[in-house]
């Protein structure tokens, strides 16, 4: 499994793009791009704003294969673990997500229930706050709930699932990290 980072083939502006594979098969995206704060009312100069969570069409046994692998993490988190460690590295302070609602395919074309699991429930369940109609506020570090509040025989598989998450975050966050080192010589 890896992921790769690069500008998505559907536009060449603005848009930057993670994709998780396995093997050499794509089977999740998730786009973002950085644009100024208060344009979301948020009090920052720069933030990332999460525009685009989706599966590659026909990959769902992949996607699901992966998850099983990475002990019940999926695709779509470890591409947002990738997305705050790059934030970090590039310090920008905040991480926005677009709610299911504003997301420009549902618009008029699909119900919103069908992506609320895609956007909304994935964001409150990496902690996201809605701070309006349009977008979720997200931690910008990998955060879980506070392990007395997970079940006893969950704690185990719990505390693992978060480290796996944190070697990823460090593992990202040493690659950006060197490129903006490189960047500023």
């Amino acid at each position: 499994m890896s992921i790769s980072f690069n500008i998505p083939y559907y536009d060449m502006e603005g848009d930057l793009c993670l994709t998780f594979y396995v093997g050499l098969e794509p089977v999740y995206h998730m786009s973002f791009t950085i644009i100024k704060g208060h344009l979301l009312g948020i009090d920052e100069d720069n933030i990332i704003f999460i525009t685009r969570v989706q599966g590659v069409a026909g990959t769902f046994h992949m996607i699901r294969r992966a998850t099983k692998a990475l002990d019940d993490i999926a695709p779509m988190v470890i591409l947002f673990t990738a997305i705050q460690a790059i934030s970090t590295a590039y310090e920008i302070k905040n991480i926005a997500g677009i709610t299911a609602r504003e997301q420009i395919v549902v618009g008029d074309m699909q119900p919103v229930e069908r992506f609320q699991n895609s956007y909304d429930s994935l964001w409150i369940k990496m902690g996201g706050i809605k701070i309006n109609d349009a977008a979720f506020l997200l931690p910008t570090v990998p955060q879980g709930a506070p392990l007395n509040m997970t079940k006893k025989n969950h704690r185990c598989r719990t505390k693992y699932k978060r480290q796996l998450r944190l070697v990823v975050y460090k593992h990202v966050l040493r690659t950006f990290q060197q490129k903006v080192h490189k960047a500023g010589d």
